[in-house]
């Protein structure tokens, strides 16, 4: 019995600290969206035992301000955790890359995909706001949110964000103590990393 509280306790302790992650992940005030996805990809695996790969072009970083990289952090998030509650993907994949003018976040799983029509037809019902929710974060960029399922052939979710002509590139935050955030919070998180 004593085990068993033990194993419990470990679990609830995961799921706390994999909420906490996700409410505010400060290694993407720290080091960056490519840093916090890999994150969220380990907390995927060791809290809910879902596959995730990640892959962000460096680049992107340089284009976007901490917001920015939030806002598209929380639409794979949002994406990746439907994909687990629901879909029953053996791996769910996100990438953040360039294309032109324009910044291409792509979430993909394998899992038994769904009805597009039939789901929005019912969404407003079901008080449900995952797909509201994603579609929100590309639209505070911009950007456009395209949908594509398929029953038993999973899911597609990709979001277009355009990067203003003529916009200079952000300056890449270096990772020294000089230019983190000094809350204690994000200062403990680095000494973790």
């Amino acid at each position: 019995e004593v085990e068993t509280i033990r194993e419990m306790t470990l679990r609830a302790t995961e799921e706390i600290r994999h909420v906490m992650f996700k409410l505010r992940p400060l290694v993407l005030e720290s080091r960056g969206l490519g840093a916090a996805l890999e994150q969220l990809a380990e907390k995927m695996e060791k809290t809910y035992n879902q596959p995730m790969k990640t892959y962000t072009e460096q680049v992107v970083e340089n284009y976007l301000d901490v917001n920015q990289q939030g806002a598209i952090f929380y639409l794979i998030e949002e994406a990746a955790n439907n994909a687990r509650k629901y879909a029953q993907a053996s791996m769910i994949r996100a990438s953040v890359t360039m294309q032109e003018d324009t910044i291409v976040v792509k979430i993909v799983d394998n899992g038994k995909g769904f009805n597009v029509e039939e789901v929005a037809g019912g969404y407003d019902e079901r008080g449900s706001f995952g797909m509201v929710n994603m579609r929100e974060r590309a639209e505070l960029l911009d950007g456009m949110l395209d949908l594509k399922s398929v029953p038993g052939r999973g899911t597609q979710i990709t979001a277009f964000i355009p990067i203003p002509r003529g916009k200079p590139a952000a300056k890449s935050v270096p990772d020294t103590p000089s230019h983190i955030p000094r809350s204690k919070l994000s200062l403990a998180a680095l000494e973790k990393n």
